[in-house]
């Protein structure tokens, strides 16, 4: 399955924006891409809690306020925004001139019809009282309580609300003709950029990444950043199952060697973490990640009555990264937590994860974006999309932070919750995911990380090829 993007055809905006003259687009850039693409990545207003749509919509979307090279709350089809007294209603004054590929021209009435349509987010949702259009190219958004994280939710990838369908009209891209095509398995990707039939072939496994290195027509790019695997114990709201005692959780957690699972991976790119949230984010809590310490991990299993360990049932492990779960396998094994793993399709993963489906242990991930509120939404509170239980007082204290104003208080109460979900084990936070990728010789940018943190490359105006 491939995805063909014209640049000549995007470019429908008014050249006056254009800051100078830039030479015509040229030339075809290929993307070999780790999973299929989903025909509801194609619609902003479908996505749904994940980071992986915004592939797509980056290469044919635009938002009001979106993550660029230097500002993570860029203005793009919004020129500005403002934020009444009272903190109750965002206005947003926008970028005029700009058309559809069709020529319809871009209005305000095109932000709420795609504000009201979009799917996702029902906190965003449920905070919004009315949108309402002031003149063509103004329009308000009226919250029914102050709420300081409109614009993290808003103006972030953390959802695809703010997101319309436009055409590129901030630059002239460099490339005429890009191209994605869905490549799960690694090493045919490899073969493919050897071959010269892609020029990026994204999420190479540690050994092909290694063989990267030693070739010196390619170049090895790591990328990453934004998301974070963890272990969730599905189980550990039942008082049946071994993993609803703490010390089980605690000694899942000192059974796995995070360095050398980096290491094995990721080429030792990926940093191990002691939280689900990113260090870099707001409210972020540094927590240290827990040590190697197997014979603790006995220790526990043995205080907690399992001294010949236990029969935990199945790992599922988010797709496409099965080696990874495979290796926590043989680490719980090593201390008698006995798994098998459950490999499945990644659409029929999220959907069996989102409705509550699964049991057992999953090797997890988040890369919701935003800051630590927003990173804990979907997992954290009871009523969480991928949450499978939770605690009244994290219920309570979640949702005295979203309407806390003060930064100060507001950032004591995100700090606790992270605290609290550490000491009960709540997850066993794995690494930070910095992943490596092949780059062919054509490439002269391949414009990853230049938004940091974005896994993929963008903005894709700025890819370019080697002059021939």
């Amino acid at each position: 399955m491939a995805l063909v993007l014209m640049a000549c055809v995007l470019l429908v905006a008014n050249h006056s924006t254009l800051a100078q003259p830039q030479a015509k687009p040229t030339g075809e850039m290929r993307w070999a891409l780790y999973v299929t693409l989903a025909p509801s990545w194609f619609d902003p207003g479908e996505v749904v809690g994940l980071i992986t749509p915004f592939w797509v919509l980056y290469a044919i979307h635009d938002a009001l306020v979106k993550p660029m090279p230097g500002n993570l709350m860029a203005p793009s089809l919004a020129e500005a925004w403002t934020v009444s007294a009272d903190q109750l209603v965002y206005e947003f004054t926008l970028r005029q001139g700009l058309k559809f590929h069709n020529g319809d021209p871009f209005t305000a009435e095109d932000v709420k019809f795609s504000f009201l349509r979009y799917k996702g987010s029902k906190q965003l949702r449920d905070q919004v009282r009315e949108v309402e259009i002031v003149d063509p190219y103004r329009l308000r958004f009226h919250l029914h309580t102050p709420w300081p994280d409109f614009m993290t939710y808003y103006g972030t990838l953390a959802t695809g609300a703010a997101w319309i369908v436009e055409g590129y009209w901030r630059k002239v891209p460099h490339v005429k003709r890009l191209v994605f095509k869905s490549v799960p398995e690694s090493a045919t990707r490899m073969a493919m950029l050897k071959r010269g039939e892609v020029d990026v072939a994204y999420l190479l496994d540690a050994p092909l990444a290694e063989e990267v290195k030693r070739d010196p027509k390619l170049k090895l790019a790591f990328s990453g950043g934004i998301g974070i695997f963890f272990l969730d114990y599905f189980d550990q709201w039942d008082p049946k199952s071994p993993w609803h005692d703490k010390r089980v959780r605690l000694a899942a957690n000192y059974a796995i060697d995070r360095a050398a699972l980096s290491e094995a991976e990721t080429l030792g790119a990926s940093p191990p973490t002691g939280d689900i949230v990113p260090r870099t984010f707001e409210f972020a809590l540094p927590i240290e990640p827990y040590p190697y310490d197997p014979a603790k991990a006995k220790q526990l299993l043995a205080e907690a009555g399992y001294p010949n360990g236990f029969e935990a049932g199945e790992l599922h492990q988010i797709p496409p990264y099965f080696s990874m779960g495979e290796a926590i396998i043989n680490y719980l094994g090593a201390v008698e937590i006995k798994l098998k793993l459950r490999p499945m399709e990644r659409a029929a993963f999220f959907s069996a994860w989102q409705t509550k489906q699964l049991r057992g242990l999953c090797v997890c991930a988040s890369a919701l974006y935003g800051n630590a509120a927003s990173r804990l939404s979907e997992i954290v509170p009871s009523d969480g999309a991928y949450a499978y239980g939770g605690y009244p007082d994290i219920d309570a204290l979640y949702k005295q932070q979203a309407v806390e104003l003060d930064h100060s208080k507001r950032a004591t109460l995100l700090y606790k919750i992270q605290q609290l979900l550490h000491e009960r084990v709540r997850f066993g936070p794995l690494y930070q995911y910095i992943w490596p990728s092949g780059i062919g010789p054509r490439v002269e940018e391949a414009a990853l990380m230049l938004i940091d943190p974005y896994p993929w490359s963008a903005p894709l105006e700025e890819v370019r090829l080697k002059p021939e």
